[in-house]
């Protein structure tokens, strides 16, 4: 994690790859971090993968996760994949980039 807690994060997590995302969030919560955080998370279905749905919640409602993209490839007729969503917000992400975001990956 950035050693400047008010760096903000992009995270990407696929699947289980969330898992460390989910101890980064409760480290900026527990250090009162002031950058802000992103995630993507994907997986197959909302309803049975959503992998620590209610906690993410709980984020994002406390202002801890400034914002979540989903994708859950399996839920529609089209797949969709985070990099999908990420295409979709590249211009945004782009700015979070120039204003020195730190960006993880984890998983497929």
């Amino acid at each position: 994690m950035p050693a400047d807690a008010s760096r903000d994060m992009i995270m990407v997590g696929p699947g289980t790859g969330v898992a460390p995302f989910r101890g980064f969030l409760q480290e900026r919560e527990a250090t009162s971090a002031t950058g802000k955080n992103w995630l993507f998370f994907g997986d197959r279905r909302a309803a049975s993968d959503y992998l620590y749905r209610q906690e993410l919640r709980i984020f994002r409602k406390d202002g801890v996760l400034t914002r979540i993209d989903t994708a859950f490839s399996r839920d529609q007729i089209d797949k969709i994949y985070v990099q999908h969503l990420m295409l979709e917000a590249g211009a945004e992400i782009w700015r979070w980039i120039a204003d020195g975001a730190h960006i993880y990956v984890c998983g497929d």
